[in-house]
């Protein structure tokens, strides 16, 4: 494990539509167009950013379930098995400030996969990512 502080920021993006072409003036061609949601963890310093991309048929809302599972999968993944980590996060209350989500990050300070970890909440309208 690295002794340093790793500072990631995680967040829900605006929902796409597929298939799509920038020169297309509207869904001309499909009825509805399927929806893709965008989910990112960004490592700050770095800076990296890897996003999730949920089609509409796998989508469970944006609650603590999924964000436990893709910031979980994103540090055993891509993260830089530091120390410390601070996060920040977007001031949603269903999908950050949940006690789910507080007692992962209890959870992984407690099984020694990191020694600490704080999350910070932006005003709302902030941008988080670099």
């Amino acid at each position: 494990m690295l002794n340093i502080v790793a500072h990631y920021s995680f967040d829900y993006a605006q929902q796409v539509h597929y298939p799509s072409s920038p020169l297309q003036a509207g869904p001309i061609y499909f009825v509805t167009p399927r929806k893709c949601g965008i989910f990112g963890v960004c490592c700050e310093a770095i800076p990296q950013q890897v996003n999730f991309l949920i089609d509409e048929s796998f989508d469970t809302g944006k609650g603590a379930n999924p964000v436990i599972s893709m910031v979980h999968f994103y540090l055993k993944n891509h993260g830089l098995n530091s120390v410390s980590i601070h996060f920040n996060a977007d001031n949603c209350t269903g999908q950050n400030k949940n006690n789910t989500v507080i007692q992962y990050l209890l959870w992984r300070v407690m099984t020694g996969l990191n020694a600490s970890i704080s999350i910070s909440f932006l005003p709302v309208g902030h941008k988080i990512f670099s």
